[in-house]
């Protein structure tokens, strides 16, 4: 089950494209939301998104994943 709200996070950054806004919808903070993302990345061993200067996009990976 702790997956499960990982999984909810990426779905929620994957859509709005923000880690940022994905906080905001999730009640989180963005530190909050950018901690997850990064364990479950080293938990992988891969990226799944790009960080770009105007948000963030899914990668060949982070496509896998969801």
């Amino acid at each position: 089950m702790r997956h499960l709200t990982t999984f909810r996070l990426i779905d929620q950054v994957a859509k709005s494209g923000s880690i940022r806004s994905a906080a905001d919808a999730l009640a989180l903070a963005p530190s909050a939301v950018q901690r997850r993302l990064q364990a479950f990345e080293d938990e992988i061993g891969e990226r799944i998104f790009e960080r770009l200067p105007n948000g963030v996009r899914l990668n060949a990976a982070g496509e896998l994943v969801i």
